[in-house]
């Protein structure tokens, strides 16, 4: 290692820090729904009223939204590595 050889520093793991916020967001969502009467009821009435084509299109938005995160991380992965 001559003196012109700088250490590199390590990566930054985007895909941890992007999917540890996605779980905190969720698990907050999740907590404020679960934290009151009120708001379990409104959760369940707005789940119920959902029907069949409800449900299917709120499932296809997670899954969309899933993979615009994987995009987004791949790219950002990618955009880390030496060329």
């Amino acid at each position: 290692m001559s003196i012109d050889d700088k250490p590199t520093q390590p990566r930054i793991r985007w895909a941890g820090i992007v999917w540890g916020a996605l779980f905190t967001a969720f698990g907050v969502v999740t907590l404020v729904v679960l934290s009151t009467a009120a708001n379990r009821l409104a959760f369940t009435s707005w789940a119920d009223g959902l029907g069949p084509w409800g449900a299917a299109l709120v499932a296809l938005v997670g899954l969309g939204a899933l993979l615009l995160v994987g995009g987004v991380l791949g790219a950002a992965g990618r955009a880390q590595r030496p060329h």
